[in-house]
């Protein structure tokens, strides 16, 4: 049987799911490849903010809360304690926080920045590379 592979997925990777209208594609990846999706308080409320925002919320098809409730669903809860500080922004610590107490082997950011930082034991992929290793091919 396959081990669980842990994963944490920025906050513009779920915006980017939802917005491109994929997260049945996430769905799949997450059942077929044994994905364990590691979230927070601090991800959710960042997610909660940018959904909310005007820019987004006019692409959106259903309310907020509805894509809030699947997330929920899609991901494990998760209790961080605030330790890293190796993020070039600040605001970012909880993702690595998060990708480390839990112990995922997978961070996917679309932050550039993010994409530079080297923590041992942790994968930091774009969605591109996420999608070429987990690849899923869904019937339209």
């Amino acid at each position: 049987m396959r081990t669980q592979i842990s994963v944490v997925l920025d906050t513009n990777i779920w915006i980017s799911y939802i917005i491109s209208g994929n997260l049945r594609e996430l769905t799949a990846q997450k059942l077929t490849y044994r994905l364990q999706v590691f979230a927070c308080k601090d991800l959710y409320a960042e997610l909660e903010d940018v959904l909310n925002r005007q820019k987004i919320k006019k692409l959106l098809t259903y309310p907020v809360s509805d894509y809030l409730r699947l997330v929920q669903k899609l991901t494990t809860d998760f209790d961080i304690q605030s330790t890293f500080t190796g993020a070039p922004d600040p605001q970012d610590n909880f993702l690595f926080d998060l990708a480390l107490q839990s112990e995922s082997s997978l961070l996917v950011t679309g932050d550039k920045r993010l994409l530079a930082v080297s923590v041992l034991g942790l994968s930091i992929l774009t969605l591109a590379d996420f999608r070429k290793r987990f690849p899923i091919h869904l019937a339209k």
